[in-house]
C-alpha cells in the first residue's frame, strides 16, 4: 500500500497518521496514534479508523525518554510489526524563516536552515527536529517534507486563506501534493 505518514513532535511525545494514497491522489486515513507520556509514563496508543486497537505499549521512562527515542520506537512499531514502508514523510514544525510560506523538501540546506532557526521556537523546533533527524539518518532515501505553521501567519499577513497545519490529514495532503507536483504545490 502507498501511504503517507504525517508526524506531529512535541515535548510530550510524537502524534502520527498514516494514510493510504488512493486513486487520483485521494488520501484515506489508516491508522493514528501516538507516543506521549514522556518524562513520566510513556505509553504507545495506536488505532485503524475504525477503532481497532492496533497498540496500548507501557514502556520505561528510561527506555523512551525523549522524543527522538519515541519516534525511534514509533518508527519501528510501524515498519517491523505492521510492515508500513511510506512513500514520504510529513512532519509539522513550528517555525521557519520568511521565504517559507510553502512545503519543503528536507536536504541538508533545509536542515541547517532549521537547526538555526531553533532560538524562534526553543520549546518546540528542537522536538519537531528530533523524527527527522531520525528518519534522515535511518531511512536516507526517503522523501521527507517540513510542513511550517509560520506559513500560515504568513499567508494570513498577505491576505489569503490559507489554514494551519492543524492536523495531520493537513500534512499529509500537503506532503502528497509536494511529491505529485514539487515544490509550486499548495
Amino acid at each position: 500500500m502507498d501511504s503517507i505518514l504525517a508526524i506531529d513532535a512535541d515535548v510530550a511525545g510524537v502524534s502520527f497518521e498514516l494514510f493510504s494514497v488512493q486513486g487520483e491522489g485521494r488520501l484515506e486515513q489508516q491508522i493514528k496514534g501516538r507516543l506521549g507520556g514522556l518524562g513520566s509514563c510513556p505509553r504507545l496508543k495506536a488505532h485503524r479508523m475504525n477503532g481497532d486497537s492496533l497498540a496500548h505499549r507501557v514502556y520505561r521512562s528510561d527506555d523512551v525518554g525523549d522524543v527522538a527515542a519515541a519516534f525511534t520506537v514509533v518508527d519501528a512499531w510501524l515498519r517491523d510489526e505492521l510492515g508500513v514502508e511510506p512513500l514520504a514523510v510529513g512532519h509539522r514544525l513550528a517555525h521557519a524563516g520568511p521565504n517559507d510560506a510553502q512545503p519543503v523538501l528536507i536536504d541538508d540546506a533545509v536542515m541547517v536552515r532549521l537547526e538555526q532557526l531553533v532560538a524562534l521556537a526553543p520549546l518546540r523546533l528542537p522536538h519537531n527536529l528530533a523524527p527527522i533527524r531520525s528518519m534522515r539518518a535511518n531511512h536516507p532515501a526517503l522523501v521527507q517534507v517540513a510542513c511550517f505553521d509560520s506559513a500560515f501567519h504568513l499567508s494570513r499577513a498577505a491576505g489569503s486563506d490559507g489554514q494551519p497545519y492543524d492536523d495531520e490529514l493537513a500534512i499529509a495532503r500537503h506532503t502528497l501534493a509536494f511529491l505529485l507536483n514539487g515544490p509550486s504545490s499548495r
